[in-house]
């Protein structure tokens, strides 16, 4: 049968072909100008992975990924960091709120009695719970877009790391150069 990825159409027996590391494809040795002693030596050695001529004009690609999610993780920490100086601006804000309506509530007690407390106590709840529902909804958007955004870099470093994994496997890496019987 003729094997997959090598442009010949001879058959061949497994024993006689390299497989290439990244994408499965089958070669003959001597297709890929490896000389039958080299291929010996590499196929007796599990170590060594091979890549083909297309795969290996990819490796420059997982470089650039790297980078690229590198960026975008220092860009997601940015973010991170502004919303949580936001978040400690709002709740600095809301204490302020919260003391001024406090004072303007001890005021109305000695001012006018319990008819006026009364009012502002419940203008005070209706307040604090509407500001708080608009922060709550706010803070929740931004907090979903963070951890969208956070599942997105994970698993772009997951598969980069998996990617790395695999190149790490590999003790030495051959290209296609001729060799003699020399």
């Amino acid at each position: 049968m003729p094997i997959r990825g090598c442009q010949c159409s001879r058959n061949v027996k497994d024993k006689e072909a390299f497989q290439c590391f990244q994408c499965q494809l089958a070669f003959h040795q001597d297709c890929v100008g490896i000389s039958k002693s080299a291929f010996k030596v590499v196929s007796s050695m599990s170590n060594i992975k091979w890549y083909c001529d297309e795969c290996m004009k990819l490796l420059p690609g997982v470089k650039s990924l790297n980078k690229a999610v590198r960026d975008s993780n220092d860009a997601l920490n940015t973010k991170v960091y502004k919303i949580e100086e936001s978040n400690i601006l709002l709740k600095s804000e809301l204490e302020a709120i919260k003391s001024l309506i406090q004072k303007n509530v001890d005021k109305a007690e000695r001012f006018d009695g319990i008819d006026m407390s009364t009012e502002l106590c419940s203008l005070k709840n209706f307040l604090s719970k509407s500001f708080a529902d608009v922060v709550r909804c706010e803070v929740k958007k931004n907090i979903e877009l963070v951890n969208d955004e956070v599942k997105s870099v994970q698993k772009t470093l997951t598969n980069v790391n998996d990617l790395k994994e695999r190149e790490r496997e590999n003790n030495i890496m051959m290209f296609s150069s001729q060799e003699t019987d020399e």
